[in-house]
């Protein structure tokens, strides 16, 4: 409708799927390409680290929820934009538990979604002891998430509470294909 396509619920709402968008590409037999067709990154990845102090050397994480997230249902091909879902919480890791070691080690799967427009996010977090609500964990380095950039959490356990830090990573891109079309 009006230049807008919904996925119809073919993107699953958990935050695996990237969406990207090329833009519209002019050419036929007769008038070759000119244009680079070129795709850009419509989401925010989010990563999360876990550590701990000494302090809590016996902490397992059953469960990361990221909240008040948002996932694409479609894309507006005028502006080249993604369309966006009602906002929900998504799960980064949910499991029978991890015992969280002092070096920061991944956990779970990274997340793609909506750029939140400030700089701020917000996790529940539970752990085989508490249940953790809206831990905090701010970037420093934008004023607001950017689509195209990949950023990592580090959750930090103490005995009785959790930090939050973030980080600015390369979003990891696949090989080429090398594919030709005639």
């Amino acid at each position: 409708v009006h230049g807008i396509v919904h996925f119809n619920n073919t993107v699953p709402k958990d935050g695996t799927q990237e969406v990207l968008y090329g833009g519209p590409v002019v050419g036929s037999k007769n008038q070759p390409i000119t244009q680079v067709l070129e795709f850009k990154r419509l989401l925010t990845k989010i990563k999360v680290k876990v550590s701990r102090t000494t302090a809590a050397e016996n902490t397992l994480v059953k469960k990361i929820t990221l909240n008040e997230a948002q996932i694409p249902a479609g894309i507006n091909l005028t502006s080249g934009e993604a369309v966006w879902n009602e906002i929900l919480p998504v799960t980064i890791y949910d499991g029978a538990g991890i015992p969280v070691t002092q070096v920061s080690g991944s956990i779970g799967s990274p997340v793609m979604v909506c750029p939140w427009r400030n700089n701020i996010i917000y996790f529940d977090v539970e752990t085989g002891e508490n249940i953790f609500r809206n831990v905090e964990a701010k970037i420093d380095q934008d004023e607001s998430f950017i689509a195209g950039k990949a950023y990592t959490i580090t959750l930090t356990f103490t005995t009785t509470s959790i930090t939050g830090q973030a980080s600015i990573a390369a979003w990891e891109t696949g090989d080429d294909s090398g594919h030709e079309f005639e």
